[in-house]
């Protein structure tokens, strides 16, 4: 069963056609005390007043390389235009480092910082702002409003971070048996079988997650039909104590929800999504590695349109096997993935005060 929530960006829609949008649209501008957030040409942007003129922040992501672009309305410190100079911003107290200099002309200033550790989070204590300029140096010690800065962030993930390359191909075919618990009690076992098909004409992944539970109280099975190249959906149903509850069909920019007894309610979205309910094996298929961070569309039949935010924190040992630790979730209910790192294993999670790890006896579960 997909434990992923949507963490940021939930966008509102029609009930009767819904529309899954990813645009600065999604981010109406507001003011925060000084501070103003506003989006203009696809950017995320924080603006301020300052004793010196008006002081720009921009989160953007060249090439891949994440950094700040700072400007200032005025040339910031004053010197002949082109002349470079070194620049710290501090974030939070964490400090990013880079060039900067007069535009054209010598109205303005502009800096180019690298990324500082931890993307956006460091982002996330700030309160002022204080700026100075020491003759060739110029230091910022970056702190606005928390909600201005967390708007920001939200913004800035959505909009600049690049969606990642799934590799559904990195997935093994396969039946996993895990145990299901809360704490040390073991509440039941889910039974987690991955075969290759052919669907659409092309090669796909046929994937049963099966959730046992308490002499089969809870018997719910997740059916996923998925496109083996990207892991993208084809088709979803949900069946509890053999009844189906739910389907979802996904078709060239929409999808439509089923039922029982209620009429189809179709959804339509640009470019890739993913299917809310599948968890460890859509990690499995990510270029995982130290410190990454991902944001990917998805749907979820009971939370509607949303966002995967997933960032690498970590390895640990698990089940004898190295594996990448991969966090999601909002501080004080993060939900932790473990990925194996060589076969790409599925090795469960724990959050929430539940544990999925590999073992249990499956042979309980209906076939």
């Amino acid at each position: 069963m997909g434990r992923i929530r949507m963490l940021a960006c939930m966008l509102a829609c029609c009930a009767a056609s819904p529309v899954l949008a990813q645009s600065a649209a999604d981010f109406p501008a507001r003011q925060f005390g000084g501070w103003k957030f506003y989006t203009e040409s696809g950017a995320c942007f924080l603006a301020a007043s300052t004793g010196r003129g008006k002081l720009t922040l921009s989160p953007q992501d060249a090439k891949g390389a994440r950094m700040f672009v700072l400007v200032t309305d005025s040339a910031w410190p004053r010197s002949d235009p082109g002349k470079r100079y070194p620049v710290t911003l501090s974030l939070g107290g964490i400090a990013a480092s880079g060039e900067g200099g007069t535009t054209f002309g010598g109205d303005g200033f502009r800096a180019i910082l690298s990324r500082p550790e931890g993307f956006f989070e460091p982002l996330a204590a700030a309160r002022h702002v204080v700026a100075q300029g020491h003759g060739n140096m110029m230091q910022v010690t970056f702190n606005a409003d928390a909600a201005a800065v967390d708007m920001l962030r939200r913004c800035a993930r959505a909009l600049h971070a690049a969606e990642p390359e799934v590799d559904g191909t990195r997935l093994a075919a396969g039946t996993q048996c895990y145990a299901y618990l809360r704490g040390t009690r073991q509440l039941g076992v889910i039974r987690q079988t991955v075969r290759p098909i052919v669907a659409e004409g092309k090669p796909a992944w046929d994937v049963i997650v099966h959730n046992w539970q308490r002499e089969g109280a809870t018997n719910i099975r997740d059916h996923f039909v998925l496109r083996a190249r990207d892991l993208t959906p084809i088709s979803f149903d949900r069946r509890e104590a053999g009844v189906e509850q739910v389907r979802i069909a996904y078709g060239a920019g929409n999808l439509t929800v089923t039922r029982p007894g209620v009429a189809p309610v179709q959804t339509r979205f640009s470019g890739r999504i993913w299917d809310g309910h599948l968890d460890g094996l859509l990690l499995a298929g990510l270029p995982l590695s130290q410190g990454e961070f991902f944001s990917m569309p998805r749907y979820h039949h009971n939370d509607g349109p949303g966002r995967f935010e997933l960032t690498v924190i970590g390895s640990e040992r698990v089940a004898g096997q190295d594996a990448w630790v991969v966090e999601t979730g909002e501080e004080g209910a993060e939900v932790r993935y473990f990925i194996g790192k060589t076969g790409r294993a599925d090795l469960g999670y724990t959050g929430w005060g539940f544990t999925k790890r590999p073992g249990g006896d499956c042979s309980v579960i209906p076939q």
